[in-house]
């Protein structure tokens, strides 16, 4: 095991170094992204050539500007056709799809094709963020390394791990969200083999942003929120409630109209085009739809816009993303989730305040704990997302009252949306994710936790026509002890575990005319043992590298004491009935939690 755990390290500092390398690339990668986006912006909004990254102006477009996002999906509706189907999409779901059914293996291609296509999209106006992008082609371009290398599977999913996580904090300035992003989204774990190597991903792709971009906050709040007043937690819970229930009807609202968009008889070219040619229309009636929407998250932040403009924004960008994203084209969710999640908390801090008297409730306040609560509730990784939203503010004063919205609109959603946006849209594809973050079942019991008693030892003078008569007793017989095991440990007079005798090496010995031999010289004396105080998991690797299906357990002070029986399938079985043994008390007490409740109810 020594050996096994230095071979482990050395893969890990490995995975470690190439972390650095595959951070600063998607960090160049996210650069380049960001001013080719500036580049189309300024092309077809301002009719000038520059890289600088200025969004749609809000007034004075022209009529032609309804055919501009045409054009974008008409663009990526061809490299779709003629690159890869992959770049369809808003980019997180095929990165979870490659890490659960491609082994992590992606093409190179994507690793081009998906930013470039978003980035044509994002720039020809679509509603649509770079995150999704950004963390398919990191990913991607993680993977690649990973293949370049010849990692193993697990490693090659770390690694596209790392490259999505770095994309995304080198582009939002966000480290520590894009590491439980990450892990939320793509490798549901927290061990150091995966934590580590993320994390430097993160750190030096957000080190190399600083260089290229710049240090602060992206959507940087200045001025006091009233983030200690008690008086706002009851507006807080309900604001959580709230982004829950808008969460999910969402979420059910952007699959019933892709179902009806993808019944257009329209081929997979021109649809996009056809997306992009509704919301061209709608934008030109609320300019402000047009683009990523940082600007517009920006001013919500800081109340800068009236009501009715809030309003729009939020119905346009919602209703925008989703007729867009459903023609197949390319972009990302979280920009325009960013923008509606803000405008609902502001909204619902400005009707707080006209409709309950002497509430002053903070519309920044509110606006900053919706930001990153929806998304995070549509994608089930409110944790990564509720950071983000502190993160990209630089307000990790507010921590208090935005996770207690979080935690609010986690609930509503845990209890009645079912499966997330991303599973759901995998899931269509035939794609069973399980998304939960949990302790292995096999790492999380000690051998000596689901052991059993296991079968009476025999001397090692037995010969083996006795041993045939003892274990030809059939299963559940008077001595079914012995006769549900594959095999008999063989003990000297002293009770000491000296051999093992297993059902095939009888039936060699009988084959070869030698029922006249002893146990111990039928069986053998190279045990392969388990121990007590060690993890299931570690004795199950053992079995499976001898392709043996049973160890005698033995104590580490005394290896030659027999204290117990292991056999595969039976270990496990005993290990799922102690955790649906758990999981019955808790519900049990849950439920007489609820059924007191509802006594005191009905006697009051």
């Amino acid at each position: 095991m020594a050996d096994a755990a230095a071979g482990d390290g050395f893969r890990l500092v490995r995975t470690s170094i190439l972390a650095v390398l595959i951070g600063v690339i998607a960090a160049l990668t996210a650069y380049v992204v960001y001013h080719l986006i500036g580049l189309l912006y300024n092309a077809f909004f301002y009719h000038r050539l520059s890289t600088v990254f200025l969004e749609p102006p809000d007034s004075g477009l022209p009529w032609w500007i309804i055919f501009v996002p045409a054009a974008g999906g008409l663009a990526c509706g061809i490299m779709a056709r003629y690159g890869s189907r992959r770049i369809i999409g808003h980019g997180i779901p095929e990165a979870m799809e490659a890490v659960w059914i491609n082994l992590s293996k992606v093409k190179p291609r994507i690793f081009f094709l998906k930013p470039l296509s978003a980035a044509i999209a994002i720039g020809t106006g679509a509603p649509f963020g770079v995150e999704g992008p950004i963390i398919q082609g990191g990913g991607a371009m993680g993977s690649v390394v990973g293949q370049w290398v010849t990692a193993s599977g697990e490693e090659r999913k770390v690694m596209l791990a790392c490259g999505a996580a770095a994309g995304m904090a080198a582009t939002f300035n966000t480290p520590l969200a894009a590491i439980f992003v990450a892990i939320e989204l793509l490798v549901f774990e927290f061990r150091a083999r995966s934590f580590i190597p993320i994390t430097i991903a993160s750190v030096f792709g957000t080190w190399a942003r600083h260089v290229l971009i710049g240090r602060s906050p992206m959507f940087e709040m200045t001025g006091a929120l009233p983030v200690d007043s008690f008086g706002n937690v009851p507006f807080l819970l309900v604001l959580g409630l709230v982004l829950g229930a808008a969460a999910i009807l969402f979420k059910n609202g952007y699959f019933s109209l892709e179902r009806l968009i993808h019944r257009i008889p329209v081929n997979d070219v021109l649809l996009p085009a056809l997306g992009g040619l509704a919301f061209g229309v709608m934008g030109f009636f609320v300019p402000r739809a047009f683009g990523v929407g940082y600007d517009v998250i920006r001013e919500i932040l800081r109340n800068q816009l009236t009501v009715g403009l809030v309003l729009a924004v939020m119905i346009s960008k919602m209703l925008g993303v989703t007729i867009t994203l459903g023609s197949k084209t390319s972009g990302g969710f979280l920009a325009p989730m960013f923008v509606s999640g803000a405008a609902i908390g502001s909204l619902f801090a400005r009707t707080m305040n006209s409709l309950v008297p002497g509430v002053h409730l903070s519309a920044p306040l509110f606006a900053l704990a919706g930001t990153g609560v929806l998304f995070g509730v549509l994608c089930n990784a409110t944790l990564g997302f509720t950071i983000f939203a502190l993160e990209v503010t630089g307000r990790f004063d507010a921590v208090l009252p935005v996770f207690l919205v979080a935690v609010a609109a986690d609930t509503v959603a845990r209890l009645f949306m079912g499966s997330d946006l991303m599973t759901t849209e995998l899931g269509d594809r035939g794609v069973d994710v399980h998304q939960e973050f949990e302790v292995d079942l096999l790492r999380r019991f000690k051998v000596g936790e689901v052991m059993k008693a296991g079968p009476e030892g025999v001397l090692p003078g037995r010969t083996v026509r006795e041993l045939m008569d003892r274990l030809a007793v059939p299963r559940g017989g008077p001595d079914s002890r012995n006769g549900a095991w594959d095999a008999l440990p063989i003990l000297d007079a002293g009770g000491s575990l000296v051999g093992l005798i297993t059902y095939g090496d009888i039936v060699r010995a009988v084959a070869a005319g030698g029922e006249r031999k002893t146990a111990l010289e039928a069986g053998t004396d190279r045990l392969r043992v388990a121990y007590v105080d060690e993890r299931l998991w570690e004795a199950m690797v053992r079995m499976a590298r001898y392709d043996i299906e049973q160890l005698p357990v033995v104590s580490r002070e005394d290896p030659r004491r027999l204290v117990g029986w292991l056999n595969a399938q039976r270990a496990v079985k005993s290990a799922l009935s102690r955790v649906d043994e758990e999981r019955r008390r808790e519900e049990g007490w849950f439920s007489r939690l609820l059924g007191g409740q509802h006594a005191a109810s009905r006697s009051r």
